[in-house]
């Protein structure tokens, strides 16, 4: 209750007594009563100018509602402006990986053309420099490989495991071993079929197997073996039993590779029994088992290609001349590359492919660039295998007009 009402009621009940006792008021009595009448009359008189808060503060609240107002619509116009920017950038982004991607589709093309083109060349020019067109093939090869390795680093996408098979192998070829082995990897990671995996696994049961590399492993090599051809079985129709044999040939091959001469043989009899299966109407039944003859006959044998065969890797030298030499597989040719180091500068960067064996020794002939004299070298490599020990090569450089140079190299 207000004060006035207070005083109000007060009053009304002293005029009641006052009703009752009439003419009986006291001069201090009647002051009391007109002092509350002042106070009941000045506080309906102060109560007549009070008004509700939001009547005295309407400017107030039209500039609060305003400034929401101008909050809610900037905020909405960010966010608009927000999301259009993400669309577009999604969708540049979107573009630019497309195009990438196409990129690394027509440098694999161009790839895997090459050899076909260069094979076909020599086929239809018989007069044609062989050593002139591999090197210059050698250095077409690694420019495709470099710039889809460029291509796929900037990229986050997954691409057909078959691709990075590719640019793998070609990498192992080049004796660039950790980078193959993680592109085998990525292969792995992206196979989603059966048939994928098995490769897959194939290839890294091959690169574990690279002798003398820094992860060479062959519990490892064995295991990914193994797992390739566990899920050989998971593959339907009479298919299976060619991937499966295979499986077991290309394994007994690393096997014989490395002296293991009697596991190598067990790994043989499997593929045949493996092949056995096949109905006699499938044409690959007699082929394979023909082909795992004539295996046998090639490793246990003293041919060239068996020789040829060994050298494969890398060696390097040990003294005062530094040189790598690599020996691997290139248009169905064995090639050698030679790079080496004079006074720590570089000096020579050659490659070329197998020519002859005679006696002893077998012949490469090498040409590329003499770096550190900036010319066109030509040369001939004998090398000499150390008849006691299989990792050593003696080695007799021959450059055109040049005194001769010999070295020694040792397998990795």
């Amino acid at each position: 209750m207000c004060l006035w009402e207070q005083k109000k009621n007060n009053l009304e009940s002293k005029e009641e007594d006052h009703e009752k006792n009439e003419g009986i008021l006291s001069t201090e009595e009647k002051v009391d009563l007109v002092q509350n009448q002042l106070d009941i009359l000045n506080t309906k008189l102060l109560n007549l100018d009070k008004k509700p808060w939001w009547k005295t503060n309407i400017p107030l609240l039209i500039s609060l509602m305003a400034l929401m107002a101008s909050i809610g619509f900037s905020y909405y116009g960010v966010k608009r402006d927000q999301a259009k920017d993400l669309q577009s950038s999604t969708k540049e982004k979107a573009i630019a990986k497309s195009i990438k991607v196409e990129e690394i589709n027509q440098l694999v093309l161009k790839l895997t053309e090459l050899q076909e083109k260069n094979i076909k060349l020599v086929a239809e020019n018989p007069n044609v420099d062989v050593n002139s067109l591999s090197v210059l093939s050698n250095y077409q090869r690694l420019i495709y490989v470099n710039k889809i390795l460029y291509l796929l680093d900037s990229l986050d996408g997954n691409f057909p495991p078959e691709v990075y098979a590719l640019i793998a192998n070609e990498l192992k070829n080049d004796g660039q071993f950790v980078k193959a082995r993680n592109l085998y990897f990525e292969e792995l990671a992206n196979a989603k079929t059966s048939l994928s995996r098995m490769v897959a696994y194939r290839d890294l049961a091959s690169i574990f197997g690279v002798y003398e590399t820094c992860f060479q492993n062959t519990d490892s090599s064995r295991f990914l073996w193994r797992k390739s051809i566990f899920i050989s079985d998971s593959i339907t129709g009479e298919q299976k039993y060619n991937y499966k044999g295979y499986g077991y040939q290309l394994w007994a091959g690393n096997e014989f590779y490395f002296g293991n001469t009697k596991f190598a043989l067990e790994l043989i009899d499997s593929a045949k029994q493996t092949y056995s299966k096949l109905p006699n109407s499938n044409t690959a039944k007699d082929f394979n088992l023909r082909r795992l003859n004539q295996m046998v006959e090639f490793y246990s044998g003293g041919n060239i290609e068996s020789q040829l065969y060994r050298l494969s890797g890398e060696w390097t030298t040990r003294g005062e001349f530094e040189a790598k030499v690599h020996f691997g597989q290139n248009m169905n040719m064995v090639m050698c590359s030679l790079e080496s180091y004079e006074f720590g500068m570089p000096s020579y960067n050659l490659t070329g492919p197998f020519i002859s064996m005679a006696g002893n020794y077998m012949t490469f002939n090498l040409q590329g660039a003499k770096k550190f004299y900036q010319g066109t070298v030509v040369a001939s490599v004998k090398l000499y295998p150390d008849p006691n020990n299989k990792k050593i090569i003696y080695v007799s450089f021959n450059e055109l007009n040049m005194k001769e140079k010999k070295f020694t190299i040792f397998k990795r």
